[in-house]
């Protein structure tokens, strides 16, 4: 599987982050939607296939996932169901 795209996250929802949390933007691209239980904030590693999300606060999460790979249904599908 490939890295995951702009375009894709856009598709189900997503948007790039203007601000994105902690230092997670020199990490990569971050994108943010918001779900159920608050934001969602997904960040797509640089030089990767790598996704990392959380909901909620970078210092107190309701919910962190870490995917060695991603399809942007399955991901946006998850954080909504959390």
């Amino acid at each position: 599987m490939s890295r995951l795209t702009s375009t894709q996250l856009q598709e189900v929802g997503f948007r790039p982050c203007s601000h994105p949390p902690h230092s997670w933007q020199h990490a990569g691209d971050v994108y943010v939607q918001e779900v159920p239980k608050g934001s969602a904030y997904v960040l797509c590693l640089e030089n990767s296939d790598e996704v990392e999300a959380f909901i909620g606060d970078w210092m107190n999460p309701v919910a962190y996932f870490y995917w060695p790979n991603a399809d942007a249904n399955k991901l946006s599908g998850v954080l909504h169901l959390t």
